[in-house]
């Protein structure tokens, strides 16, 4: 049963966030914040932390400006992703109906974690984020949940409109 709801809340989310990907940009005055760097972390995240944000008020104009953007994205993720998962998990690329998935397995599975798998599915406006540069947060579900996780690398947008993205999760 709590499997159907995951499963219910998940598709939700998706197709929510799928009309948002297809939805127009709207141009705001956004007000700037400051937030100061907390001072009780380790000095590494304090660079993290405290770095400019990266640009994301980004409009490609056309499929090929999206998928020079993708690519420029997904390249600068895909060394740190590789670093961070291969001193925490191992990975196979399979696929599951026709979808390419990433297998992300912790170095131990919790025991309660035995008969698990966790589904993961890449945020980030569902473009810039395919292939192995989505598996981020999955590996970190992985190797903090101590748990089998499957990552989903779904159609994007700039590939396949919406409802792609939803079929591709849905048949995973």
């Amino acid at each position: 049963m709590l499997l159907r709801i995951i499963a219910a809340v998940s598709v939700t989310v998706l197709a929510v966030t799928g009309c948002l990907c297809q939805t127009a940009a709207v141009e705001h005055a956004r007000p700037r914040l400051f937030t100061p760097v907390p001072e009780d972390i380790s000095p590494e995240m304090r660079a993290l932390v405290g770095a400019p944000p990266a640009p994301w008020d980004i409009h490609p104009k056309s499929v090929a400006e999206w998928k020079e953007l993708v690519a420029k994205v997904a390249a600068g993720k895909d060394a740190s992703t590789r670093n961070a998962r291969e001193a925490r998990s191992q990975t196979q690329q399979t696929s599951m109906g026709g979808v390419n998935v990433f297998v992300l397995t912790p170095q131990s599975i919790a025991p309660k974690n035995q008969n698990w798998v966790f589904l993961h599915f890449h945020g980030v406006a569902c473009v810039p984020s395919p292939g192995e540069s989505g598996t981020r947060e999955g590996t970190l579900m992985a190797a903090f949940g101590r748990a089998k996780v499957v990552s989903v690398d779904y159609r994007t947008s700039s590939d396949a409109p919406y409802p792609a993205v939803l079929d591709n999760c849905v048949t995973v």
